[in-house]
């Protein structure tokens, strides 16, 4: 299973790499990651706490594009399974990320909404 994030900074400023994680995202219990990276600054798995983080900067009206790869469990069959980072940022630019908000799946209409995978099936375990 594949989550492609786009981080985008819709602002005229850059946003920086501050003290911190700028994403982080702890998959659910049906997934185990497996590899993260990221079209710039560094991306990190950690993998006892099954999670991803993120960190850098992204430049004025720019993106970084960030690739979360992990495996489904084998006995998740039959679930729905739903994923939501948090990104991490600052709003008032004093060089602290003290604003944060959760990160879209833009097929759903609204804003916040997790990514939501259809029902698991054992045929699509990768063994």
């Amino acid at each position: 299973m594949i989550y492609n994030l786009v981080l985008i900074n819709a602002s005229p400023t850059d946003q920086l790499d501050n003290p911190g994680d700028e994403l982080f995202d702890a998959l659910p219990a049906e997934l185990t990651v497996l590899t993260a990276s990221a079209s710039a600054g560094t991306a990190t798995v950690d993998a006892g706490a099954n999670a991803v983080s993120w960190n850098g900067s992204i430049p004025g009206d720019g993106s970084v594009d960030l690739t979360i790869e992990a495996q489904i469990n084998p006995g998740t069959g039959d679930s729905t399974v739903t994923n939501q980072a948090t990104i991490f940022f600052d709003g008032d630019g004093n060089g602290t990320n003290e604003s944060s908000v959760p990160t879209d799946d833009p097929s759903v209409v609204g804003s916040s909404d997790p990514t939501t995978d259809g029902l698991l099936r054992p045929s699509r375990f990768p063994l």
